[in-house]
């Protein structure tokens, strides 16, 4: 990527990363996908950034085996789940419009539809006990 290209890249991700921070205090301004295009902005103007995200053990725990092989474990799937189904509780109880509500819940239900039938489990190596019997 170009050196200029890489120079607008920085504080374009800084300024998603304050409003994802104000969004935190203002429920108008979601906080999540802001957060989300304020680290792919910071880690493309440097490799830098995207070497320190990668060394993270969120990252290596939670993301690496997703991006690599589109696969979650069974207990990560549970507390992605669970999580999900906290917050859009919350945010459920909380409003007062049904539209809203109707919304929450088609997003909460596509959330779970693809985590437990589209994202396979990684697969367990076997071991042949017919051999181990040999020992």
């Amino acid at each position: 990527m170009k050196k200029t290209a890489r120079f607008f890249l920085l504080p374009i991700g800084l300024l998603f990363f304050i409003l994802g921070t104000v969004g935190i205090f203002l429920p108008i301004l979601p906080t999540t996908p802001f957060y989300l295009l304020s680290i792919y902005f910071v880690s493309r103007s440097s490799n830098k950034v995207t070497q320190w995200i990668q060394s993270r053990h969120f990252y290596k725990t939670h993301v690496r085996a997703f991006q690599e092989n589109k696969t979650m474990t069974i207990s990560h799937k549970i507390k992605l789940i669970v999580s999900l189904t906290f917050v859009f509780g919350l945010a459920f109880y909380f409003s007062n419009h049904l539209h809203l509500r109707i919304i929450l819940t088609a997003i909460w239900f596509v959330h779970v539809i693809y985590f437990t039938i589209f994202v396979k489990n990684p697969k367990k190596l076997r071991c042949n006990c017919a051999k181990q019997e040999d020992i």
